[in-house]
């Protein structure tokens, strides 16, 4: 109710300083959702407003919740806190929003989006880890080369240091699994020569728990 009754008077603000221009009949984002990382920010949301007379009516940006996401007047977003709001842009009495859901920690979907194929990796539900398996299939005397170049990418674009990939890739079937914590990211593994080398970066919040089986 409280997010209703605070767009409604940003709705009533706007027509009243503007009640000389052309009707608005329609506004409408162009997006219906936004996922952020705490911390970033991201440029306004386009709309269109119709009629095409109307188009440039000025508009008040509003946050449903500024301690996840605050908007500033020209529409930029930055994201405060982990949860969901809306962000809604009134011209007249016209009013339309999108959800923007923000999270802490590291961005495992961006990444698995980026750099794998779900052949050789696996991106839990809730984000919460990602695995990469160069012998998924445990064949004899193979290499999935995508998935052993993609390590280093993926260990880069986590903010991974570059030593990381020489243990990893110096590791053998003697040394069982290994488990090292970057800040909020902890990465385990363990290589077999009829295996291949399997990788698990979590969430170091104690959000993985019974995932070091892989």
């Amino acid at each position: 109710m409280k997010r209703l009754v605070g767009i409604l008077l940003a709705a009533s603000l706007v027509f009243s300083l503007f009640a000389c221009s052309p009707k608005v009949d329609h506004i409408k984002l162009k997006e219906s959702s936004l996922k952020l990382q705490v911390g970033d920010t991201s440029p306004a949301i386009g709309y269109t407003i119709l009629p095409k007379q109307a188009e440039d009516t000025p508009v008040v940006w509003t946050s449903s919740d500024e301690t996840v996401a605050t908007v500033a007047e020209d529409g930029t977003i930055t994201a405060v806190g982990d949860g969901e709001c809306e962000i809604a842009v009134v011209a007249q009495s016209c009013i339309d929003s999108a959800t923007v859901t923000v999270k802490s920690g590291p961005d495992f979907e961006a990444v698995y989006d980026e750099y794998c194929d779900a052949s050789w990796a696996t991106l839990s539900k809730d984000g919460s880890y990602l695995s990469v398996d160069t012998n998924p299939h445990d064949a004899d005397d193979y290499l999935n080369l995508d998935a052993a170049d993609a390590i280093p990418d993926i260990n880069a674009a986590l903010g991974l240091p570059e030593s990381l990939w020489e243990k990893m890739n110096h590791s053998s079937a003697l040394d069982g699994r290994q488990s090292y914590e970057y800040g909020n990211i902890e990465v385990s593994w363990k290589y077999h020569p009829d295996h291949g080398l399997e990788i698990i970066y979590a969430v170091n919040d104690g959000s993985h728990e019974g995932i070091a089986g892989m």
